[in-house]
């Protein structure tokens, strides 16, 4: 093939989606594969396999049409690809290689993604030029080391294996990487308008989960900051039981496993009392810290007409009225005394003192 001949879309996103084609056929081990199977892997939502039969067409790439047997009907009419044949031009093509998160990082970003590695021009002693097409390079994106991509057998084999439902939250995070934004410093961190509890950490809830689009029932998931969840997934073979996760860059919004490691519990409260950075964490008495008094309830003052039990004998002189409330002081409400068990209420008649009895 000539591949001086081949000439790559203008549309961005489709160059986008031939660096993740050269990603996949990259880990690809069948020596063939169909359009469809390029859609699937990207979870059938961005592209059809229409759009990449188009794409490879463009590209002067001719299928092999066969046909699959089907046992409940007519066969079915497939066209096949070779793998090595469209890989080699892709990498001769000086492509990047996408993954699968690098792929949705430039497919839904404002500004445009740097798809290919310009050709280089060399002079040898004799005078000559030399034109040289170098070698596809992998930009490294953030979400690619954050976010990690486990096969079907390893979330079933986690899922049975972990304390946590590892299937439900590895899904969750697969569909913040759509939503999350990477900023200056690295972090990485959930658009405003999102639910965060008091002290500045983002919290799931079941309007995230409905944004995302995930059919989860909340109660799935054991903890609700969803860095510690990210955590988990990150490295789901820990019992993040009796585990803290510390945040390296000191933004407590950060879902991100480059800034979030694990701390054990007094380590941890001590690095944030000596640090008096105005953690959750800090004893304000350690650090010195002016912090607001809570307020507290004031007590409910007893009705005047509420007696204990054990106060009513004829020593006390407790006056016999109707609308007289006794407490029996076993966690159920009061009740009138005219509705006093047959029980007790000989004991009360004869006027005996029964406290403790």
């Amino acid at each position: 093939m000539n591949y001086s001949s081949i000439i790559l879309p203008t549309d961005v996103r489709q160059q986008y989606l031939l660096c993740y084609m050269k990603h996949y056929l990259e880990h690809c081990e069948a020596k063939t594969f169909t359009s469809n199977e390029i859609a699937e892997s990207l979870l059938g939502d961005l592209v059809k396999g229409s759009e990449v039969t188009r794409l490879l067409t463009s590209l002067k790439f001719s299928p092999k049409k066969t046909s699959i047997y089907n046992p409940n009907g007519n066969n079915k009419s497939v066209r096949l690809y070779y793998t090595k044949k469209v890989r080699v031009v892709l990498q001769k093509l000086a492509l990047h290689s996408f993954s699968f998160a690098q792929y949705n990082q430039a497919y839904f970003s404002k500004s445009s993604t740097k798809t290919t590695t310009p050709p280089t021009y060399s002079t040898d002693f004799n005078g000559g030029v030399t034109f040289t097409t170098p070698k596809s390079t992998h930009p490294q994106s953030p979400l690619l080391l954050i976010f990690k991509e486990y096969t079907p057998e390893d979330i079933e084999l986690l899922t049975n294996s972990t304390a946590f439902n590892f299937y439900c939250y590895y899904h969750l995070v697969q569909a913040l990487k759509k939503i999350v934004a990477v900023d200056t410093n690295g972090c990485v961190t959930l658009p405003e308008g999102f639910k965060k509890d008091k002290d500045g950490y983002n919290i799931l809830d079941s309007n995230l989960l409905k944004y995302l689009e995930l059919a989860f029932n909340i109660d799935l998931f054991q903890t609700r900051r969803i860095h510690k969840i990210v955590a988990q997934v990150y490295n789901p073979l820990i019992d993040y039981t009796y585990l803290h996760c510390h945040h390296l860059c000191k933004n407590r919004a950060c879902i991100s496993t480059l800034c979030v490691t694990i701390a054990d519990i007094k380590p941890h409260n001590t690095y944030h009392n000596k640090a008096r950075d105005h953690h959750p964490l800090n004893d304000p008495e350690e650090t010195l810290q002016v912090v607001k008094k809570p307020i507290l309830d004031k007590p409910i003052k007893p009705a005047s007409n509420v007696v204990p039990f054990y106060k009513i004998n004829r020593h006390n002189g407790v006056d016999y009225t109707p609308s007289l409330m006794i407490d029996l002081e076993d966690g159920t409400a009061p009740f009138k005394i005219t509705k006093l068990p047959s029980s007790l209420l000989h004991n009360f008649k004869e006027g005996f003192n029964y406290k403790g009895k």
